[in-house]
Order: C-alpha cells, then structure tokens, then sequence
C-alpha cells in the first residue's frame, strides 16, 4: 500500500536569526506536527519580494498514523532590504517573526 500526502497549511514556533554583519537570516520553525508519518517544510510564495514570503505547511500522510511527532525546519534567505522582520503565513494566519 502506497502512501499519498495531503498538504495543508501548517503552524509552528517562529524565530528569525539575522546574520550579525551580514544580510543573511536563517528562518526557523519548531512545533509537533499531528501525525507521525507526515513532514512540515518552508515553501516561498510567488511573490517577488526581498526578504521572500513564505508559507509553512504540513504534508499529512494518508492515511496517517496516530502519534505526535517533533519538527524543526530552518530555511536561509538574503535579506538586502534592512527590514527587520520576516512574514510567515500559516494555518493561523500572516505572522511577522522579528
């Protein structure tokens, strides 16, 4: 039996690490995702903006097997613009992470 996966707007723990003297920002998110086979990553949206905007989503296995499992995923962008904050948008809505 072959696994498929549904993707859906995830949510997550948000920090912004900006590069001291340089401007790259390393993006992270950690949290649980709400079944064990399933994985979370960062996808950049379509805008063309410096610093990119990005989605977070879960891609859920279907079908899924019960149990919590733990995330952290990073993704590394440049930021040249100076702005001090990133936008995520998740299943909760538009975040700025500082």
């Amino acid at each position: 039996m072959t696994e498929s996966f549904c993707k859906v707007l995830g949510h997550g723990r948000y920090e912004a690490h900006w590069m001291h003297q340089t401007s790259l920002v390393k993006l992270t998110a950690s949290g649980q995702l709400p079944c064990a086979n399933g994985f979370a990553q960062f996808e950049m949206r379509g805008e063309r903006v410096i610093p990119p905007l990005w989605n977070f989503v879960f891609y859920l296995a279907q079908p899924g097997q019960s149990g919590l499992r733990v995330f952290e995923k990073s993704v590394y962008m440049i930021n040249s613009t100076g702005t001090d904050t990133v936008i995520v948008h998740d299943a909760a809505g538009m975040n700025e992470v500082p």
